[in-house]
């Protein structure tokens, strides 16, 4: 979307939706102030955004109707009434507490998102209006990088032997977020048709972003990014052979000279050291609870903390029989899958599934520009939740879900516009 495009877009929104994409486009400067929490929680900015955002998602929908129902709305309506109650046993039984009043704020705001995305999204413009917004976003994370590259890091961590660069973030998982979602975007941009912005122009910023990403990943040391631009970078190329030949052979090619001419050297020294722990694992070299960094070895304790409660808890989450579940229903699980089981036992567990799949059934409904991009976000999704909580993430909740409620518009606006 060009910026005139951008502008006029922006204008034709209801006065209770801008501020969204102010905060889309502002997020990457607000995650820097994490640290101030600290201090005190009145001085930090995340604090202050934490509050307003479902304060003000509240407020938009009560002044906006929702274009249409679908059952993946009341699959969610479902799943926010078990995770509703299981916050609600953790909140009395920990009042004073400020932390678990944190825990449940956190957890709900990706439910107020979706809910408002559901009003916010109502055609391909507002969908294109919201990606490219993030672009920007990512634009001033990218700054942020550069920064740290040329003069000196905001912070940074030895893992594996190597330095990364975390920013002045609480978690790495910010750059990533931003590496894949401008990648998925960029990639999505030329998959469209009907696009003003000219061919050449979303090519060279498909192929600028796509060779900087590669340039932070080799910084940022994240296995599970790593492995996601693999996979929307294979997912984009097989959309592409398939409706333009001769770009996805092109677009082939490209990458392969990129691999071999500096692949082999940034591999052994950036990459490979990533998963040799795992590799150590599976020759037999290492105890299998190293497998993921040594993630595996504390899933395997908590999964056995879990087993051991009572059925009830099982079921409907842990903070039915447990007066502070805190580490085990926070993004310190590292895994967003066992995070929900924990918090909402097997019935939310279960119900989030079914969300997740009704979102998937919809793909054939969709044109293939926007299936792709629904892909991409569900299998970004889905491989981060193995390694974080991407649903705790603002970054990553103010696209994703966006991307979804345009998928669960009525079927004449997903396969139109492309």
């Amino acid at each position: 979307m060009r910026i005139a495009e951008l502008k006029e877009w922006y204008r034709s929104l209801h006065f209770t939706q801008k501020w969204f994409i102010w905060l889309i486009l502002l997020r990457p400067l607000i995650d820097n102030f994490y640290y101030l929490k600290h201090i005190s929680p009145l001085l930090s900015p995340l604090y202050i955004v934490g509050v307003l955002t479902p304060v003000l998602c509240l407020w938009s929908i009560h002044h906006l109707r929702q274009p249409n129902r679908s059952r993946a709305d009341t699959i969610v309506y479902l799943w926010l009434a078990l995770i509703c109650f299981s916050l609600l046993l953790l909140l009395i039984k920990n009042f004073m507490d400020l932390h678990a009043f944190e825990i449940a704020l956190q957890t709900l705001i990706a439910f107020v998102i979706f809910f408002f995305a559901r009003r916010l999204v109502r055609t391909p413009r507002d969908l294109d209006g919201i990606l490219t917004v993030t672009l920007f976003a990512a634009a001033i994370s990218a700054m942020f990088f550069l920064y740290e590259v040329l003069f000196q890091p905001f912070k940074s961590s030895i893992t594996r032997g190597m330095q990364r660069l975390e920013g002045a973030y609480a978690d790495v998982a910010i750059y990533g977020i931003y590496v894949t979602q401008s990648i998925l975007i960029c990639c999505y941009f030329m998959l469209r048709k009907n696009i003003t912005l000219s061919r050449r122009h979303r090519s060279w910023l498909a192929g600028s972003v796509i060779l900087f990403s590669f340039f932070i990943l080799t910084r940022i040391i994240h296995a599970s990014t790593t492995v996601i631009v693999i996979t929307i970078l294979t997912l984009f190329f097989l959309f592409l052979i398939k409706r333009f030949f001769i770009r996805g052979i092109l677009f082939a090619a490209m990458i392969l000279f990129f691999i071999f001419q500096f692949g082999p050297a940034a591999f052994e020294e950036r990459f490979f050291p990533l998963i040799k722990s795992d590799l150590e694992v599976v020759m037999g070299e290492r105890d299998e609870g190293q497998i993921f960094h040594g993630r595996y070895g504390r899933w395997e304790g908590m999964w056995e903390d879990f087993s051991s409660q009572p059925l009830i808890a099982q079921l409907f989450g842990m903070p039915l029989s447990m007066d502070r579940p805190y580490k085990y229903i926070t993004a310190g699980t590292h895994n967003d899958y066992l995070r929900i089981m924990f918090l909402s036992g097997f019935i939310g567990f279960s119900v989030y599934l079914i969300f997740l799949f009704n979102i998937l059934t919809r793909v054939r409904r969709l044109n293939p520009s926007y299936k792709f991009l629904l892909l991409g976000s569900l299998a970004t999704l889905v491989l981060y939740s193995i390694s974080t909580a991407p649903n705790l993430y603002a970054p990553f909740i103010y696209v994703m879900y966006p991307i979804i409620a345009f998928t669960l518009l009525p079927e004449k606006v997903t396969r139109s516009g492309v």
